[in-house]
């Protein structure tokens, strides 16, 4: 992944990343999308690291 260009919620901590990878044999930069889901036990943990 070279650059995200956004994030869509898709509800029930679930998101999509669209992003612009890098290639460099081709002239063409490829573009790819990602799922991926939000582990908040992860999230509450790291916050409480963070004060």
């Amino acid at each position: 992944m070279r650059t995200p260009l956004g994030i869509i919620p898709e509800g029930n901590n679930e998101y999509t990343i669209v992003y612009v990878a890098i290639d460099k044999s081709k002239r063409f930069h490829p573009m790819g999308m990602v799922k991926v889901k939000l582990n908040t036990d992860v999230l509450d943990t790291r916050r409480k690291e963070l004060k």
